[in-house]
């Protein structure tokens, strides 16, 4: 099981994610918990909803929906998920969750900094951190997690330019995800 469309798709919207002006200054973190999601988090002000259509593999179509919060146009936080069918074993999704890493990675031309197997309640997951180079040298550093439910998988990215990564609202973001029961 192949998971690239949710990268690739960050890497399409990127430059258009990175140039939003919504100039906004963090006084407290909203819960944000997306309709039919099953997950909440926190995110630094109200995000932008949007959803997106995809055929990564030919008669496959995925939809990714998404919630974007652009900070100063220096520091963006990106929750999606989507559906597909889900891994058959436990080696299928280990398989699943290092495939949406390396395709995260792949698609942006980044460099792996650090990848690692994390837990989330019951669901497992893949925290990583890498680099990329946007336009010419402005280098990026982006911190996400992975996390796996079955078939649906849940995406928590933070983008922002090196010299204005913000390690504290990385880290408040990727560890404020929760998986909700269904309903």
């Amino acid at each position: 099981m192949k998971l690239f469309a949710l990268p690739t798709l960050l890497f399409l919207l990127l430059p258009s994610l990175l140039s939003a002006q919504q100039p906004q200054v963090v006084r407290e973190w909203l819960t944000v918990t997306p309709e039919s999601a099953r997950a909440e988090f926190l995110m630094p002000f109200a995000p932008q909803a949007s959803e997106r259509t995809l055929e990564p593999v030919k008669g496959q179509k995925i939809t990714v929906k998404m919630q974007v919060a652009d900070l100063d146009r220096k520091h963006t936080f990106v929750f999606s998920y989507h559906d597909q069918a889900p891994p058959k074993d436990d080696k299928a999704e280990r398989d699943a969750l290092d495939g949406a890493v390396k395709g995260a990675i792949a698609s942006t031309l980044g460099a792996l900094d650090k990848v690692s197997a994390i837990r989330s309640g019951n669901l497992n997951g893949r925290e990583v951190t890498y680099t990329l180079v946007q336009g010419e040298n402005n280098k990026m550093r982006v911190a996400a997690r992975f996390f796996l439910d079955g078939g649906r998988l849940y995406q928590l990215t933070y983008v922002a330019a090196d010299a204005d990564f913000n390690s504290a609202h990385a880290k408040k973001f990727l560890e404020s995800f929760k998986h909700l029961p269904q309903k």
